[in-house]
Protein backbone atom coordinates (compact mmCIF):
# COMPACT_ATOMS: atom_id res chain seq x y z
CA UNK A 1 0.00 0.00 0.00
CA UNK A 2 1.72 3.25 -0.80
CA UNK A 3 2.36 5.76 1.59
CA UNK A 4 1.89 9.00 -0.56
CA UNK A 5 0.43 9.25 -4.00
CA UNK A 6 0.73 12.46 -5.36
CA UNK A 7 -1.28 13.17 -8.92
CA UNK A 8 -0.57 16.85 -9.03
CA UNK A 9 -1.24 18.24 -12.44
CA UNK A 10 -1.46 21.77 -12.36
CA UNK A 11 -1.73 24.04 -15.90
CA UNK A 12 -0.24 28.02 -16.03
CA UNK A 13 -3.26 30.08 -15.88
CA UNK A 14 -5.54 27.08 -13.59
CA UNK A 15 -7.52 28.65 -10.94
CA UNK A 16 -5.36 25.81 -8.96
CA UNK A 17 -2.52 27.99 -9.46
CA UNK A 18 -4.13 31.01 -7.21
CA UNK A 19 -6.91 28.93 -5.25
CA UNK A 20 -6.00 28.46 -1.31
CA UNK A 21 -6.07 25.09 -1.55
CA UNK A 22 -3.60 25.04 -4.52
CA UNK A 23 -0.56 26.69 -4.82
CA UNK A 24 -1.41 29.68 -3.65
CA UNK A 25 0.51 31.95 -6.28
CA UNK A 26 3.37 30.09 -5.38
CA UNK A 27 5.33 28.75 -8.63
CA UNK A 28 7.49 25.92 -6.90
CA UNK A 29 6.07 22.99 -4.91
CA UNK A 30 8.30 20.23 -3.73
CA UNK A 31 7.79 16.90 -1.66
CA UNK A 32 10.44 15.34 0.35
CA UNK A 33 10.29 12.07 1.67
CA UNK A 34 12.89 10.43 4.31
CA UNK A 35 12.14 6.52 5.48
CA UNK A 36 13.14 4.95 7.50
CA UNK A 37 11.45 7.68 9.74
CA UNK A 38 10.93 7.66 13.62
CA UNK A 39 8.81 10.55 15.98
CA UNK A 40 12.79 11.66 17.07
CA UNK A 41 12.87 12.76 13.78
CA UNK A 42 9.91 15.14 13.07
CA UNK A 43 10.31 18.01 15.00
CA UNK A 44 13.86 18.96 13.72
CA UNK A 45 12.71 18.25 10.15
CA UNK A 46 9.25 20.57 10.91
CA UNK A 47 11.41 23.36 12.28
CA UNK A 48 13.95 23.06 9.12
CA UNK A 49 11.58 22.66 6.46
CA UNK A 50 9.50 25.34 8.04
CA UNK A 51 12.69 27.92 8.46
CA UNK A 52 12.45 31.29 9.49
CA UNK A 53 10.91 32.97 5.85
CA UNK A 54 7.37 33.14 5.77
CA UNK A 55 7.07 33.57 2.54
CA UNK A 56 6.25 29.87 2.01
CA UNK A 57 4.48 27.38 3.45
CA UNK A 58 5.38 23.70 4.63
CA UNK A 59 3.77 20.81 5.83
CA UNK A 60 5.78 17.84 7.11
CA UNK A 61 4.32 15.01 8.96
CA UNK A 62 5.06 11.24 9.20
CA UNK A 63 3.00 8.59 7.82
CA UNK A 64 3.67 4.61 8.50
CA UNK A 65 7.51 5.19 9.16
CA UNK A 66 8.20 7.90 6.44
CA UNK A 67 8.75 11.26 7.19
CA UNK A 68 6.60 13.96 4.35
CA UNK A 69 8.01 17.02 3.55
CA UNK A 70 5.95 19.35 1.66
CA UNK A 71 7.01 23.19 0.52
CA UNK A 72 5.69 25.79 -1.53
CA UNK A 73 7.64 28.70 -2.27
CA UNK A 74 8.26 31.44 -4.68
CA UNK A 75 11.05 29.17 -6.48
CA UNK A 76 12.65 26.25 -6.50
CA UNK A 77 16.20 27.33 -4.77
CA UNK A 78 13.93 28.17 -1.38
CA UNK A 79 12.43 24.79 -1.86
CA UNK A 80 15.64 23.45 -2.25
CA UNK A 81 17.60 25.15 0.52
CA UNK A 82 14.80 23.66 3.56
CA UNK A 83 15.00 20.08 1.74
CA UNK A 84 19.03 20.64 1.82
CA UNK A 85 18.91 21.50 5.79
CA UNK A 86 16.18 18.60 6.31
CA UNK A 87 18.40 16.61 4.61
CA UNK A 88 21.80 17.44 6.39
CA UNK A 89 20.13 16.83 9.54
CA UNK A 90 18.48 13.40 9.79
CA UNK A 91 21.00 11.46 7.28
CA UNK A 92 22.88 11.18 10.50
CA UNK A 93 20.10 9.72 12.17
CA UNK A 94 18.95 7.69 9.10
CA UNK A 95 21.43 6.56 7.61
CA UNK A 96 24.67 7.14 10.19
CA UNK A 97 26.72 9.13 7.35
CA UNK A 98 27.51 12.56 7.08
CA UNK A 99 24.70 14.91 5.73
CA UNK A 100 26.42 15.95 2.56
CA UNK A 101 24.06 16.94 -0.12
CA UNK A 102 23.50 14.11 -3.08
CA UNK A 103 25.82 14.56 -5.91
CA UNK A 104 22.58 14.13 -8.08
CA UNK A 105 21.34 17.90 -6.21
CA UNK A 106 24.11 19.79 -7.96
CA UNK A 107 23.10 18.92 -11.40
Amino acid sequence: VPVNMDRSHMRGGEPAMQAAWGLRGFASMGTFLVYPATEVMLEPARLLCHGTEANAVCSTSLVEGTLLCRVLARDGVQVRERFMAVWEALRPLCLNRQGIAPRIWAT
